[in-house]
């Protein structure tokens, strides 16, 4: 299917979106208005651009031969969540259809309520659905990114191939690292292995790591997990090695852009981490019209973004044909992209189901 899409993509692209090909009877008659907030500034300004530059691209592609099928509002909002419901009021008042965004899981949350009031289908696409208040949106929000859940899944599997006894868990202090801690500390009770420690941590700094690591060197863990961001990933793995630290690392899905940043560096070696399986047609067609065009490789959520502008298309046709409310049309619709076959469950987010994530060995 993936070798099919991929063929689709490169050569007779329409015929993967019939929805929008001229021929269509029940094409709509105006653009799906699609409010964008993203962090373009502040701290999460490196997310935000990908997330951005994922959605202009895909409306570029549905923009095709000149005919406007999808307008992008955006707004940034600095990484602040302040900011974020001010640029939300702004996209209710301008009469979006939807809203893709926040970036990250604090600036998302503190848009919900306001979507839930105002029944505007919000979608996540660059954090993991998990640390989401997705309960209290009153259906109105969805999640295409990949859960934590998933990734554990890998790391059950990882830790079945490579057994250990004993670990040490550090991860960030908020409600991306919560997440993925109560995620990885079940896998690990799961499988009997002794959390030696658990090591919540906001900024990691070099010097702050220098006095700490050599005590929890000395508790001789069997496995280190790292659930941080790619800047602390790098920060930590290259202290750890430096204190002669061997046992084996698994780190967060974002491993796969620390390891993009730094060029492979061989101070990686022997770190595991969850991603897609060795690129698909699709995934490595998608990779290329994204360097073309931006000069720079996808990160970890370019690619689900880029499949959420065409999933919402789709909905937005459906729910004009059928007449009923794009948020509805969202749970009733299919899409079958560069990731893999979209479907909302009941809580509005995707899974991919087995066989698509894998542990890779760092370089």
């Amino acid at each position: 299917m993936r070798a099919a899409l991929c063929i689709v993509l490169l050569h007779v692209w329409a015929l993967a979106c019939p929805e929008i090909t001229k021929a269509d009877p029940f094409s709509p008659q105006r653009a799906l208005k699609v409010g964008v907030i993203q962090s373009l500034t502040g701290i999460a300004a490196e997310d935000g651009k990908t997330t951005l530059q994922a959605l202009q691209l895909a409306a570029n592609e549905l923009n095709r031969d000149g005919v406007t099928r999808v307008e992008l509002l955006v707004q940034d909002d600095g990484t602040e969540a302040k900011n974020a419901v001010t640029a939300y009021k702004k996209l209710a008042a301008s009469g979006v259809d939807a809203v893709v965004g926040p970036t990250w899981s604090f600036t998302m949350n503190s848009v919900i309520p306001l979507a839930a009031q105002d029944q505007i289908p919000i979608i996540n696409t660059s954090t993991i659905p998990e640390c989401l208040d997705l309960k209290k949106s009153g259906g109105a929000a969805f999640s295409t990114a990949i859960s934590v859940a998933e990734h554990a899944r890998i790391f059950g599997e990882y830790l079945e191939q490579k057994p250990t006894t004993t670990s040490i868990i550090i991860h960030t202090n908020n409600s991306w690292g919560e997440a993925q801690r109560v995620a990885y500390r079940q896998v690990l009770n799961e499988q009997g292995i002794t959390v030696l420690r658990e090591i919540p941590g906001v900024n990691f700094d070099a010097n702050d790591w220098r006095a700490s690591l050599p005590a929890l060197k000395a508790l001789q863990p069997g496995l280190w997990v790292l659930l941080v961001n790619r800047a602390d990933l790098d920060t930590l793995i290259r202290q750890m090695r430096a204190l002669g630290i061997t046992a084996p690392v698994y780190a967060s899905y974002h491993f796969a852009d620390t390891l993009r940043l730094h060029n492979h560096d061989k101070v990686y070696g022997d770190v595991c981490y969850s991603q897609t399986f060795q690129p698909t047609p699709s995934e490595v067609a998608f990779a290329a019209k994204f360097k073309a065009a931006f000069g720079s490789d996808p990160q970890a959520f370019a690619d689900n973004t880029y499949d959420t502008l065409f999933l919402l298309y789709r909905a937005f046709e459906r729910s004009l044909f059928k007449e009923v409310s794009l948020r509805e049309a969202l749970m009733g619709t299919t899409y079958s992209g560069v990731v893999g076959e979209y479907r909302f469950d009941s809580q509005r987010t995707f899974s991919i189901g087995k066989g698509l994530l894998e542990c890779v060995p760092g370089r």
